[in-house]
């Protein structure tokens, strides 16, 4: 398990070791290779964080941008990933939000199927770099 005290650090280590370099300029924590990336030091809640980045989604979708595939969650510190086809979350994607996209995400549930990876050794990072990277 990480220590990292704050996010950039760990987003700029993860970053670096499936190397990418993500475009940072929708306002995520990174999109890449048809990949929606949020990134948080600890995911308690999942689907608060999920809500979060399918409000990212739907503003790329908004701006006629190309959908990424997928959406990427990232405990960086447990160095898990979660990672959700955004096709499974089109419904919540194609309304409209207004505001934060990190306010209001307590109340958010799916039933959308995701695959969890533990990168924390080397085989898990194989898993994750073949699942999306190649």
């Amino acid at each position: 398990m990480k220590a990292y005290l704050a996010e950039i650090d760990g987003q700029r280590e993860f970053y670096s070791r499936i190397g990418i370099n993500p475009d940072l300029s929708h306002n995520t924590d990174g999109v890449d290779k048809g990949n929606l990336y949020e990134n948080k030091l600890n995911i308690d809640n999942i689907n608060k964080v999920l809500f979060q980045a399918i409000k990212y989604a739907s503003r790329i979708r908004i701006r006629g941008e190309k959908l990424p595939a997928n959406i990427i969650l990232n405990d960086l510190n447990r160095e898990i990933v979660y990672i959700f086809q955004s096709s499974d979350l089109l419904n919540e994607i194609e309304k409209v939000y207004f505001g934060a996209a990190s306010k209001g995400n307590d109340e958010f549930t799916t039933n959308a199927k995701h695959i969890e990876i533990d990168y924390s050794s080397s085989s898990g990072l194989m898993q994750l770099l073949q699942f999306f990277l190649f």
